[in-house]
């Protein structure tokens, strides 16, 4: 879709506070977790971003607590994650890819750095926080034939490795891709069978990690709405065809 323009942080907290009068009149339980994901790249915009989940982890106001607000971004550079590490929550880093060239393929936005440049500029950042705040979040996005082999899966074990040296838990959570208009035809939902082994290869790697105080976890993202073309990744270029549609009727 492209950048269309940033939000402010009154803008961010604006969708909270919508969300929460809309669970109350309609008797939902309360919002108890937060994720910034899948409405643009956090780190170029991450002074709006860092103050909105300041704000929503502010006991006099939204109240929730760091662990149950989490940052998607690709990792910009090392001054966006550095940034972004000082807000009170979770940081989630879409790697998709340990290979960089691969990964300069299915993250074009950050081609100038490799992923061992962020992911050293990742652990710089996490170190300056407290202990029990070191958690990472690592989404990959599965392509069948393109980056789910057990190879890629080792790859991805061996590149988070040396996280572990400062990050005390780290969750990988792997993302089985969904079509959406307008992808490249050559990207296709692999087989529940190589997601697994995908999973079962990273889990092997780091086997007896959590007996030395680490934590690597695993698991496979439960998709939701992707069978009306909502699910991650989907609902945007939707969107966006229809607001097309309309403005070529308005003109």
């Amino acid at each position: 879709m492209g950048l269309v323009r940033n939000l402010s942080a009154d803008e961010i907290l604006s969708q909270m506070i919508h969300g929460v009068r809309v669970v109350r009149e309609s008797g939902l339980p309360p919002i108890g977790n937060v994720v910034f994901m899948g409405q643009g790249e956090a780190g170029r915009n991450a002074e709006a971003v860092v103050a909105a989940a300041t704000a929503l982890t502010d006991q006099n106001r939204f109240g929730l607590a760091r662990q149950k607000v989490t940052i998607s971004t690709v990792g910009v550079d090392a001054a966006s994650l550095e940034a972004l590490a000082r807000a009170p929550a979770m940081l989630a880093w879409s790697v998709h890819a340990a290979d960089a060239e691969l990964r300069r393929r299915l993250v074009p936005t950050s081609r100038a750095h490799s992923p061992e440049e962020l992911r050293d500029a990742l652990a710089d950042a996490l170190s300056t926080r407290p202990e029990k705040a070191r958690t990472l979040m690592i989404a990959v996005t599965l392509l069948a034939g393109i980056n789910d082999s057990p190879e890629h899966a080792q790859q991805l074990a061996e590149f988070l490795r040396p996280l572990l040296t400062v990050v005390k838990k780290i969750a990988v959570d792997l993302i089985p891709y969904n079509p959406h208009d307008g992808a490249p035809v050559e990207f296709e939902r692999p087989a529940d069978e190589r997601v697994y082994a995908f999973l079962q290869q990273i889990r092997a790697a780091f086997e007896g990690s959590t007996a030395l105080g680490y934590g690597v976890y695993v698991s496979v993202r439960v998709p939701r709405g992707d069978e009306k073309m909502a699910a991650c990744g989907q609902l945007v270029t939707s969107r966006q065809a229809i607001v097309d549609s309309v403005a070529e009727v308005v003109e």
